[in-house]
């Protein structure tokens, strides 16, 4: 995950987080992907589809990206 600057807040968050990745499913896993990097935006940039995109990779699973409007659905089970 690239993560920037802040990313000490997203680290933090994921390490606590760590234990449950592995029996997540793909949907919990973007949603602690995006969690991440919400604790890691600045206050004044919030997460956007113009700003956010999810990339998937996974064994038995194409390579795959979610960004613009597709990415929406999931900014906004953040909130």
């Amino acid at each position: 995950m690239a993560i920037g600057e802040r990313s000490q807040s997203a680290k933090t968050y994921l390490e606590g987080e760590f234990a449950t990745f592995e029996n997540a499913n793909r949907g919990e896993l973007i949603m602690h992907a995006l969690k991440a990097l919400k604790s890691a935006a600045h206050d004044d940039t919030p997460l956007s589809s113009e700003n956010t995109s999810i990339a998937i990779v996974g064994v038995d699973e194409p390579f795959t990206v979610i960004e613009g409007k597709d990415v929406e659905p999931l900014l906004k089970q953040l909130k």
